[in-house]
């Protein structure tokens, strides 16, 4: 007996959030991985989702908070338990990234100017980071002077001015200066600088406000650089009682590394989120597969997966499933991992992409890795998960994860039969 339920609460919660952030469906099929035509079977009670992955993905970029998130995925038709009962759900992804959140809280605490950026891959997203970040920042500063947002995503209104009040109305609610735009209907960034800057004054000047701010990437460029503009200003106005952790990916890179327009981003301190080794491959087999992995275990999964965060989900429910098989022969079912060829597949065209990336198929490591990726291709096998930055015996150089994605690789780009 299914216990599925009912597609009426879910398609109905999924409206309320998804109006309460004014997204597309073709915001949400693009964030989760799914086709716009999915999201509108949600959204019109047609079908309920298959598979949680999505909807924890599309619970992240809802802004849902966790007594919203768990009934979300509840009335989707699947557990929001994924931890054992002794360890809460939203716990997850601290216990894996502890060290790395403490020490980036730690040393933006200490920084002369206290602005930093967190690069983060897309899959990650899942493990709800944003919320590891903001307990455990929540526990360093004082929980009512810490604020976070998501920047609301891009709007095609051709409506500029009106682009701008939706943009900052959005972000005023979710920092609660719930006064200030809720009485000025032209509410701009010239008023969402006035209330943040008011907020700033009325503490006492020992204290700091902590804006936490996420989804950097997904907005409107130029109202991000106004809202970095603002940022900056405010920096610079209250040294030192102004702290700010920005979180993104892709996007975030380019315009913290690659343009240079935004002078916020310029000085602000920016580190790569923490790689998969093999004490948080235990951890993960631990609280969420309730697996106990030996280090050569760990190793081994680790090896077969390169640390893909989402291939390494795969094998471990291999592993839960086939426990007394070897890791080495997972590589067949895992050789149909969608979230990889779904990665290769957009670069087939141009023909010129194609060839460019069987030629860096053939070996393991691909080019010597520099400070910001240049090359446009590279840069989209990096931020698909696909390639990452590795520490060798000849320098730091940009390699495959893993052969198992290699071997993928060569399959979707059809690299075999060009040899034929």
């Amino acid at each position: 007996m299914s216990n599925r339920k009912k597609t009426g609460e879910f398609d109905e919660l999924l409206v309320r959030y998804m109006r309460r952030i004014r997204s597309s469906a073709r915001s949400v099929a693009e964030t989760i991985g799914v086709s716009r035509q999915t999201v509108l079977n949600w959204k019109y009670g047609i079908t309920l989702p298959k598979e949680r992955e999505p909807i924890i993905k599309c619970a992240t970029f809802l802004r849902l908070e966790e007594s919203e998130k768990d009934a979300f995925i509840r009335a989707a038709g699947f557990s929001s338990d994924s931890l054992s009962e002794s360890e809460p759900v939203e716990d997850l992804s601290y216990l894996l990234f502890k060290g790395h959140i403490e020490s980036a809280i730690r040393k933006l605490s200490s920084l002369q100017y206290p602005v930093m950026v967190q690069f983060i891959q897309a899959d990650l997203y899942e493990l709800s980071l944003h919320n590891a970040l903001l307990n455990q920042i929540k526990r360093s500063y004082k929980p009512e002077n810490v604020l976070q947002l998501y920047i609301p995503p891009h709007l095609n209104n051709a409506d500029q001015v009106k682009n701008k009040i939706n943009y900052f109305k959005d972000i005023a609610q979710q920092c609660k200066f719930v006064d200030e735009y809720s009485k000025n209907p032209d509410f701009d960034d010239t008023d969402f600088e006035r209330a943040l800057r008011e907020r700033i004054r009325s503490l006492h000047e020992t204290e700091e406000i902590f804006l936490l701010i996420s989804n950097f990437e997904k907005g409107s460029f130029e109202l991000n650089r106004s809202l970095a503009t603002i940022i900056r200003s405010l920096s610079d106005r209250f040294e030192r009682r102004f702290h700010v952790m920005i979180c993104g990916g892709e996007k975030l890179e380019e315009i913290a590394l690659g343009n240079g327009v935004l002078s916020l981003l310029n000085h602000a301190t920016k580190e790569y989120w923490q790689e998969f080794d093999e004490s948080t491959v235990g951890t993960l087999a631990k609280y969420r597969f309730k697996l106990k992995l030996t280090d050569t275990l760990a190793k081994n999964i680790l090896k077969m997966s390169g640390g893909h965060f989402q291939l390494l989900n795969e094998c471990l429910a291999l592993l839960e499933k086939y426990p007394s098989r070897d890791v080495s022969s997972f590589s067949s079912e895992l050789s149909d991992a969608a979230c990889i060829w779904q990665a290769f597949l957009p670069l087939r065209i141009p023909e010129k992409i194609r060839q460019q990336i069987c030629l860096w198929l053939e070996k393991e490591e691909i080019t010597k890795a520099q400070p910001f990726i240049l090359d446009d291709t590279l840069r989209r096998l990096y931020w698909k998960n696909l390639i990452t930055n590795r520490v060798t015996s000849g320098g730091d150089k940009l390699c495959w994860r893993c052969s198992l994605i290699q071997t993928i690789g060569q399959t979707v780009m059809k690299c075999h039969s060009e040899r034929m």
